[in-house]
């Protein structure tokens, strides 16, 4: 962008007659070129000058344009912010820079906090971003004189000002205390990643129990969710290492081993029988489990774990409704009302799946397989859909952990249901496999644009399946 001298004198919040009488005394950057007869500069120049000639100027400026430190800048510890977090700070002939790491709280617009938080204090604000460019970790920035100006520096930029190599800690091993703790001269830590779920409940509900299956079940999650950290954080560790030129950083902190742990150490049943007997408890420790097996993974061990609202006025859902009998609150109402504040706690005593009144809607949990040996009799397209069998029962459909079903569109949705409805037709038990390979003509038929309230019976379906479309 070129400037005159009324956008030299923008850019630098002076007068133009300030910037006038710099050129006149030849005290002003020089321009890069006549345009009509008059002197243009690019930002770049103008702001270039400003952090040379006075450096207590950088505070205006992006550090992507200011001069190299000569030397190493003096660390001047770690600086906890109210709402933003810990902050490194390091002295240069600028000012003081602020470095902040990405972490889970990180919310939108944290960056403009810390700048009103160090008004005064910072001559730049950095913040490492969690994803990555060319030569390091992400960047952004803000210049605490000018709020507006939010930029993105890169990792050596930021090393060229700082003078010497930046610490980095992975994600997974970025934590308050060890970011305030960490001098220059000390040697890389090796500690624990922290999973992104709290697995101190799940730890001591197993020291609570007997030896058994739910123990055993209890330490297998939390080793996963471990491995899991340790994994995540050895992956940003070399993505970073891959990136980032070894002159600029200094590695602060490395996850430590962990043992390897599987799901299918233990065995299906198995995992399956503990949470239906820790559903059965009502004391606070195990809903905190649930809770914890719901953030983690969706909760694809318990029995109902898809939680949907439902509309109790619609037409299907009001028969489905009229069947719920109230339940005293146990570990399972976890999942469908983890802030207590329902006005009935029920149950489908057909499926054992709990179901809460709030608001004018039912929160209800969706077993992931039918608790019948009926065969399908039809579909019903409402917000949920609903399954009746050949003996005039109705069940909320069920659905693969994560995925949706629907209809309209030749979408993720339409092909959940499409291949939700062929595997039903052959085995009304079914637990619903993952949206892909849905048979073309039942596709096509869950793609149609049907109005809510449509029931497609067996024959429908059946009829669809048998006929392939090769538009699809």
């Amino acid at each position: 962008m070129r400037l005159d001298v009324e956008g030299c004198a923008h850019l630098l919040h002076v007068s133009t007659g300030e910037v006038r009488d710099w050129i006149r005394r030849k005290e002003f950057a020089e321009p890069n070129g006549m345009a009509a007869g008059q002197p243009f500069w690019s930002e770049r120049r103008v702001l270039r000058w400003l952090v040379r000639g006075d450096p207590a100027g950088g505070e205006r400026v992006p550090i992507e344009y200011w001069p190299p430190a000569p030397q190493p800048a003096p660390y001047l510890g770690a600086e906890t912010v109210h709402q933003v977090g810990v902050g490194l700070r390091w002295r240069t002939p600028q000012g003081v820079v602020y470095l902040f790491f990405h972490h889970q709280e990180w919310e939108h617009g944290t960056l403009e906090l810390a700048q009103h938080r160090l008004a005064g204090q910072a001559a730049a604000i950095v913040k490492v971003d969690p994803d990555y460019s060319h030569d390091g970790p992400s960047l952004s920035a803000i210049c605490p004189a000018a709020p507006q100006r939010v930029y993105w520096p890169s990792w050596t930029q930021l090393s060229q000002v700082l003078g010497g190599r930046i610490p980095f800690w992975p994600a997974g091993v970025r934590t308050a205390d060890l970011i305030t703790r960490w001098r220059p001269e000390a040697a890389p830590l090796v500690v624990p990643a922290c999973p992104a779920v709290d697995v101190v409940p799940a730890l001591r509900l197993a020291v609570a129990v007997e030896p058994g299956f739910i123990r055993d079940t209890l330490i297998n999650m939390v080793q996963i969710i471990q491995q899991q950290a340790t994994d995540a954080a050895l992956l940003d560790l070399e993505m970073f290492q891959q990136r980032a030129e070894p002159r600029t950083y200094i590695i602060a902190a490395e996850p430590m081993a962990t043992l390897s742990a599987d799901r299918d150490d233990i065995p299906e049943s198995q995992r399956r029988a503990t949470w239906l007997e820790l559903l059965s408890r009502s004391d606070t420790l195990t809903g905190q489990c649930v809770r914890l097996a719901r953030r983690w993974d969706g909760g694809k061990d318990l029995p109902a774990p898809e939680v949907l609202r439902v509309d109790p006025e619609a037409p299907a859902a009001r028969e489905w409704t009229a069947r719920l009998v109230p339940c005293r609150r146990t570990a399972m109402f976890e999942m469908v009302d983890p802030e207590q504040e329902a006005a009935a706690t029920l149950l489908d005593p057909l499926t054992d799946a709990p179901a809460a009144r709030v608001g004018e809607r039912i929160h209800a949990a969706i077993p992931h397989r039918l608790t019948t040996s009926a065969p399908l009799a039809e579909i019903i397209l409402e917000e949920p859909i609903w399954v009746r069998t050949s003996d005039g029962v109705i069940f909320p459909a069920p659905r693969h952990p994560g995925f949706g079903i629907g209809w309209g569109n030749i979408g993720r949705g339409a092909t959940a249901l499409a291949l939700l409805i062929h595997q039903l037709l052959h085995d009304i038990t079914t637990v619903p496999q993952p949206p892909a390979g849905a048979p073309s003509g039942l596709l096509a038929l869950t793609a149609r644009p049907w109005p809510t309230g449509t029931v497609l019976t067996r024959e429908q379906l059946q009829q669809a399946l048998d006929t392939p479309r090769e538009d699809i």
